[in-house]
C-alpha cells in the first residue's frame, strides 16, 4: 500500500470529532457512574402504560419466534431451539416490575384524599 493511501486510510478510521454548537456533552471519567435511580421513567402512568403495552408485544413477537423456530427445528430433524436465547424470562420479569409499580402506585393514589391531590 502507499504512503498516500495509508494516510487516507488513518484519517478514515479516526473519530468523527465534528463539533455542534449548543451542544454541551459532559467528559466520562475513567470510572464514569450513571446517575442513580430508575432506568425507566415509571413516575408518570401513560409511560407506565408505554412500557407495559409495548413489553406485551415483545412478549407476544418473541413467544412467536420461538415456536416458530421450534416448529422449523422439528421440520427440519434438528435440535430445538434453547427458549433463553429469546428472552422471555426477561421480558416477563420487566413486565411484573412495571404491573407492580402500577399496583403500588394506584393503591399510594387511593389512600390520598381527592382534595389533597
Amino acid at each position: 500500500m502507499s504512503v498516500g493511501r495509508e494516510s487516507i486510510k488513518r484519517k478514515t478510521m479516526e473519530r468523527n470529532t465534528m463539533r455542534v454548537p449548543d451542544v454541551a456533552v459532559r467528559p466520562a471519567g475513567p470510572f464514569a457512574m450513571p446517575d442513580a435511580g430508575s432506568v425507566l421513567g415509571l413516575d408518570d402512568p401513560r409511560d407506565r402504560q408505554v412500557i407495559a403495552d409495548a413489553l406485551r408485544a415483545l412478549l407476544r413477537e418473541r413467544s412467536e419466534a420461538l415456536a416458530f423456530a421450534m416448529r422449523m427445528a422439528d421440520q427440519c430433524g434438528r435440535p430445538r431451539p434453547d427458549a433463553a436465547d429469546f428472552a422471555l424470562t426477561d421480558i416477563i420479569r420487566l413486565a411484573r416490575i412495571v404491573e407492580r409499580i402500577e399496583r403500588d402506585g394506584v393503591s399510594k393514589r387511593a389512600a390520598v384524599p381527592a382534595d389533597a391531590r
